[in-house]
């Protein structure tokens, strides 16, 4: 099964149904007709009107966010920025989960295809200058800290990341290569198009630069196929790029039980009849585990073979897999506890909430080991709540 994703800087996304709303979102409609995710940034929509991006096109769901909020304020020149993501209702209803980020900058979907799992998150970053270095690094930290603490391993970025890694004098361009770099994310992207492409035209110098990009971590990279910049459809600055995934080619996932303790067991509290049932459970269950011959007899130390590396991942998951499974009975199910200490609304749930709200806070700077909100978040978790 291959899934097409799109990624286009729109400049602007009308949800309308007049002549002019159509005229403006005829590159939109065309590339809805080609695809089966799409990621837009710019969208300039108001918070009012994500909730029409489930319904301006019949066979597309949809989801946004927004830096505007009509409620709040009043707003003078044109809405800044916005990012959304829309997925076929037909093909992929039942196998996608939107989920906020607590950011009007990104925006990300979770595919799940039987034991494929993977995610795409849809990104939009601060163009280059000087004043914008700061907070686009700050993206980058909230980006990794994000990739790191996730249960899934694959996942795809892309969007306008506003960084021309072709560049020498990028300065922004040589930040994105050395966070991918440092992280072991793969620049897809860079890797799959042409040298000399481009998805932007500046309107300003005339001059091409490529600053939409896809970057993956490591096990996602090979199964992409067919990346394409959309000449064809460029009538402003960005130009769509597009890819295919080949889930098949994807690494199967497992998800432990909810209720399962899945920390590491202290191996000297099992009992001998309760280590003797691991074994034999362990023993049964790796019997079932089929060996990828043909990979693991593999010579060649730079091995570019798809199938070996999907093969060998596939084994390592259903290894890992069986360990899981046999020792489930030794770990202790965790229920909810209801025990009601008394005092605490009275002493600890103000400075609980403070904590929280500096914790997530300091977690969307990109976990900062220094600085107002690593002080900031000291003092409220392990000073006074703690």
């Amino acid at each position: 099964m291959d899934l097409r994703v799109l990624s286009y800087n729109c400049r602007g996304l009308r949800l309308g149904n007049s002549d002019g709303d159509k005229a403006h979102r005829l590159v939109i409609d065309h590339l809805l007709t080609d695809c089966d995710i799409l990621c837009l940034q710019e969208t300039f929509l108001v918070q009012q009107d994500l909730s029409k991006l489930n319904s301006f096109n019949n066979f597309f769901f949809g989801a946004g966010e927004s830096t505007t909020d009509f409620s709040n304020s009043i707003v003078r020149g044109r809405i800044p920025r916005g990012v959304a993501i829309l997925w076929k209702k037909k093909t992929m209803d039942n196998c996608v989960k939107m989920i906020r980020m607590g950011v009007d900058w990104c925006i990300r979907i979770h595919l799940s295809f039987g034991n494929k799992d993977f995610l795409v998150l849809c990104v939009y970053l601060p163009y280059e200058c000087r004043q914008n270095e700061g907070d686009y690094l700050n993206k980058l930290a909230f980006l990794n800290s994000f990739m790191e603490s996730c249960n899934f391993t694959s996942i795809y970025v892309v969007g306008d990341v506003n960084a021309d890694i072709s560049n020498v004098n990028s300065k922004f361009g040589k930040h994105l290569s050395q966070f991918c770099l440092e992280h072991k994310y793969i620049m897809s992207s860079t890797l799959m198009l042409p040298h000399d492409s481009y998805t932007y035209i500046s309107e300003a110098w005339h001059s091409t630069s490529r600053l939409d990009h896809c970057f993956s971590s490591s096990d996602t990279h090979g199964p992409l196929s067919s990346m394409n910049i959309l000449y064809n459809l460029a009538i402003s600055d960005h130009i769509p790029v597009s890819f295919s995934v080949k889930v098949e080619r994807l690494p199967e996932v497992f998800v432990g039980n909810e209720g399962v303790c899945q920390s590491n067991l202290n191996w000297s509290n099992v009992t001998k009849s309760e280590l003797r049932s691991y074994s034999i459970k362990t023993e049964e269950l790796l019997r079932k585990v089929v060996l990828p011959n043909e990979a693991i007899r593999c010579t060649d130390p730079n091995c570019a073979n798809m199938k070996h590396k999907v093969d060998i991942c596939t084994f390592y998951d259903r290894i890992i897999r069986a360990l899981i499974e046999s020792g489930k009975p030794l770990h202790k199910v965790v229920g909810s506890s209801n025990i009601k200490l008394a005092g605490w609304n009275m002493y600890v749930a103000g400075f609980h909430e403070q904590a929280q709200v500096a914790t997530r806070e300091w977690a969307q700077a990109g976990r900062p080991r220094q600085g107002p909100l690593c002080k900031k978040k000291k003092k409220l978790t392990h000073a006074r709540y703690k």
